[in-house]
């Protein structure tokens, strides 16, 4: 049992470390050419995305190693700080720009994907 937990523990760790670099290229590195969405706030649905799977994958990572009944606040709050801050760094970048509605897509993507990650693992 063991064995098993320790392998679903490095599949969440090296999974969600993945997925981090994975939004830090987009989300600070990437430059977008100009491209025809078919919807106006798509890349808020790319935001909520980003961080649902992120959020999702750091609270199995850490619920595979703790007891999940007291840490889900403090994995929301780390989660938040690290949605804001990628946020919030681009402001310093740039060909990049911060707006206010995906700070409000990351911070969402962050509470679902803990929750949904919770209930999942709490049943």
């Amino acid at each position: 049992m063991k064995q098993l937990q320790n392998k679903t523990f490095y599949f969440y760790l090296i999974s969600s470390i993945f997925w981090f670099f994975l939004i830090v290229y987009f989300l600070i590195f990437y430059k977008s050419t100009s491209i025809d969405v078919p919807l106006n706030s798509f890349d808020k649905i790319i935001h909520f995305t980003l961080f649902f799977i992120q959020s999702y994958l750091i609270t199995r990572t850490y619920f595979s190693i703790y007891h999940y009944n007291k840490s889900l606040k403090r994995i929301i709050i780390f989660l938040f700080i690290i949605s804001c801050s990628l946020e919030i760094l681009q402001i310093y970048i740039s060909y990049r720009t911060f707006d206010f509605y995906d700070l409000f897509a990351n911070i969402f993507g962050t509470l679902f994907g803990s929750i949904f990650a919770y209930f999942l693992v709490s049943k």
